[in-house]
């Protein structure tokens, strides 16, 4: 299931994907989060598996075990691009236009992390106690740094 949350006056669009079987309970939810590779053509869609590498599709893998999985775009990949720049240049671009604002592009990423899980925290079904993050590569990190 698709859903926008807000980010800096920008809707970043995400997928739910929840277990097959209705719960009788709220769901553990995991904040997926997907790698760099430089394919910035690829986001939430690897992590479902619905593009890219299957091996990367662990948000249908949490649901198969009874978690609710939580799968956005950072910012400069998939939906999140940026128009009118080269996708490969996309990345220096966004993060030299933060830095004139004394932000980062880290600084962005854990900002839309932030939203991201306040968004969690109003699905219904979700438990906004059990909360994890996982994610490899560029999710990976940003594991890390949100945890932190």
């Amino acid at each position: 299931m698709p859903i926008s949350l807000p980010s800096e006056g920008e809707a970043v669009r995400a997928y739910i994907v929840r277990p097959k079987n209705k719960p009788t309970h709220r769901l553990p939810v995991v904040y997926c989060h997907h790698q760099h590779a430089r394919q910035f053509f690829l986001g939430k869609r690897e992590v479902i598996g619905r593009g890219g590498d299957s091996r990367q599709a662990y948000a249908c893998a949490l649901a198969r075990k009874g978690y609710m999985a939580f799968a956005p775009d950072a910012k400069c990949f998939e939906e999140r691009m940026i128009p009118g720049v080269k996708e490969e240049l996309a990345e220096i671009f966004e993060f030299a236009r933060l830095v004139s604002q004394g932000r980062s592009l880290q600084w962005q990423f854990l900002a839309d992390i932030k939203n991201g899980i306040s968004c969690i925290c109003t699905i219904p079904d979700a438990d906004p106690t059990r909360i994890g993050f996982m994610g490899h590569s560029l999710g990976g990190q940003e594991a890390l740094f949100a945890s932190a």
